[in-house]
């Protein structure tokens, strides 16, 4: 095990409208920092090798392999130089979503039984096998692409696929589990508390005073441990939490804005504006029509 600084805490950028959010990345070198994020993240490499930092343990990557990292296990994909033409850019198809995407007692289905428990084991990290990886790879290229149920059946087979494969090495020890660092619990109680009250005024001094700090040293440490303020991070919860009560009940716009602690319907309307370039009352309609709503 190597020593590492801690992770940042990333707010995954998912799309709204989807129960799980596929990307392709396409740069000269992979960037993001050591981090980690409350999402399960599949990821398979299709160009650039390098190293991958996970858990406070370091391996290597290369072109057809594909990864399961586990909610809150810190990560970077590391490339030691810059591809100096397109062709040799890093590239990846990353694929986010939360164990209770498909309802909360999902996976406790008995034929997916071999899918829970290699999420169970994602917490671990997973390598997997040549063979899985390139079949699953394969399915990332498709699911990225499509839209509606074959989206959700592609979802399937690809934890199928992974599920299956009885090659696949564990990335960390057992014993080391990083998620118990000061850091980490400051920002689970911070994101506990928000959801909690979310529908009053959060200010700076509450929050501040829950973490044992002043104002000064948790704005400092907040942005060192996540890359934003606690005022965006807050808006990114409040917009998150209307999304999904906007698709999943029939409250009342006005009544979702106080509940996510808007102050005004216009409020409402011109933050929800800024993060979806729709009013909420289009996004209900819009997110009624697709085929697979969040």
């Amino acid at each position: 095990m190597i020593k590492t600084k801690l992770p940042h805490y990333e707010i995954v950028d998912r799309d709204p409208f989807k129960q799980f959010t596929c990307r392709e990345f396409w740069l000269p070198a992979f960037e993001s920092p050591y981090h980690q994020h409350l999402e399960i993240e599949i990821t398979g490499i299709t160009a650039s090798e390098g190293f991958l930092h996970v858990g406070g343990e370091v391996t290597t990557f290369k072109p057809g392999e594909c990864f399961l990292l586990g909610p809150k296990l810190p990560h970077k994909f590391h490339n030691p130089q810059p591809g100096q033409s397109k062709e040799d850019w890093a590239r990846s198809l990353v694929l986010h979503f939360e164990e209770s995407c498909l309802g909360e007692d999902f996976f406790q289905l008995p034929e997916l039984e071999k899918a829970k428990n290699v999420l169970a084991n994602s917490s671990r990290g997973l390598r997997f096998s040549k063979q899985s990886s390139k079949a699953a790879i394969r399915i990332l290229w498709e699911l990225n692409k499509s839209r509606g149920i074959h989206r959700l059946t592609l979802f399937l087979e690809l934890l199928e696929c992974l599920a299956n494969d009885d090659a696949a090495e564990f990335l960390t020890p057992v014993t080391h589990l990083p998620y118990t660092t000061h850091s980490t619990n400051r920002i689970d109680r911070v994101t506990r508390y928000v959801y909690d009250h979310l529908d009053s005024k959060i200010t700076l001094e509450e929050i501040a005073r829950i973490c044992d700090m002043n104002t000064s040293s948790f704005s400092r440490f907040f942005k060192a441990a996540t890359g934003r303020t606690l005022t965006s991070f807050i808006s990114e919860i409040r917009f998150r939490e209307s999304c999904r009560l906007l698709k999943q009940t029939e409250h009342s716009v006005t009544d979702i804005a106080f509940e996510c602690g808007y102050e005004s319907l216009s409020t409402f309307n011109r933050q929800f504006r800024r993060f979806s370039n729709l009013s909420p009352r289009d996004y209900r309609k819009d997110s009624l029509k697709q085929e697979l709503v969040c």
